[in-house]
C-alpha cells in the first residue's frame, strides 16, 4: 500500500509548510493517470495526523484533475481511452500508447492555517 508512504510525504510538507501553526483545510489535486486509491490516501492521511498536534483537526480535499493526451500517431488531443485496471493513456482515435498532457500530478494545491 504506498498510499502509506504517499499520505507520510504529503504530512511531512505540510509540517514544514505550516511551522507549527494550527492546519484547518489541505487542497490535494490528484491526476486521473496517478496510480493511487484517493479513499486509501484519505483513510491514511486522517489516521496519521491524529500524532501530529498542529494537524489534528484538519481536513483534506481532493480534487481529481481530468486527463488529457496526445497522439504522436494520429495528433489526437483530449481524453483518453482508459482500462479502468490500468493508467495506460490511449488514443481513442487510433489505439496507440498516447502522451500525458494532464492528468499525472500528486500535488498540495492549498494549505490553510488558523
Amino acid at each position: 500500500m504506498h498510499e502509506a508512504s504517499i499520505a507520510t510525504y504529503i504530512l511531512n510538507a505540510i509540517v514544514k509548510y505550516s511551522k507549527n501553526r494550527k492546519v484547518k483545510l489541505v487542497k490535494l489535486e490528484v491526476g486521473e493517470f496517478v496510480v493511487l486509491n484517493i479513499e486509501q490516501l484519505l483513510f491514511v492521511l486522517n489516521a496519521l495526523k491524529r500524532s501530529i498536534s498542529n494537524l489534528k483537526n484538519a481536513k483534506f480535499e481532493v480534487e481529481l484533475v481530468e486527463g488529457i493526451v496526445k497522439c504522436s500517431e494520429c495528433g489526437y488531443e483530449g481524453k483518453s481511452l482508459k482500462d479502468s485496471h490500468i493508467a495506460l493513456p490511449i488514443c481513442p482515435k487510433c489505439y496507440e500508447k498516447a502522451e500525458i498532457l494532464r492528468g499525472n500530478e500528486l500535488k498540495i494545491r492549498e494549505i490553510t492555517l488558523s
